[in-house]
């Protein structure tokens, strides 16, 4: 692959990092999403439900919540938010760290692509002009303090 789609990979892993992380989130209640998190998280005979839950405080605090139920036939309720949010967040780490390995790959492809290219017009360089011997000694004298 060349240094540019190195970098481009590891921009749209970043992007999908992002965009995975966010839409769960923002997406949590979508049936489709939960189907998918209720495969990973929940039993054959449990399905997943979601609840944004409105807390405040006291002292004016405040804030919402999200939590993740595996509920069974039996309408026993186990949290799995703490799983959820696990999930989340090596998908997302392990996506942008990966997406920095890609963008640090096409950068020293690129990095040696550069070098490269200039190694040779430093080697034709050196190869076209006309070399003298060592040996070879100018035989013109410069001119002296005293010549003026």
């Amino acid at each position: 692959m060349s240094a540019r789609s190195w970098i481009i990979l590891g921009v749209l892993s970043i992007v999908g990092a992002f965009t995975i992380m966010v839409g769960s989130i923002v997406f949590a209640e979508n049936e489709q999403v939960r189907a998918f998190y209720a495969g990973t998280f929940c039993k054959s005979d449990e399905s997943m439900y979601v609840t944004w839950d409105a807390w405040s405080l006291r002292n004016g605090e405040s804030g919402e919540g999200l939590t993740y139920f595996c509920m069974s036939e039996d309408n026993e309720a186990r949290n799995v938010t703490l799983w959820m949010f696990s999930f989340l967040t090596i998908i997302f780490l392990g996506s942008i760290l990966a997406g920095f390995f890609f963008i640090i790959k096409g950068i020293s492809l690129r990095r040696d692509a550069d070098a490269t290219v200039w190694e040779r017009r430093f080697v034709q360089g050196i190869s076209s002009e006309t070399v003298t011997d060592e040996w070879e000694i100018p035989t013109e004298t410069l001119p002296s303090k005293n010549d003026k």
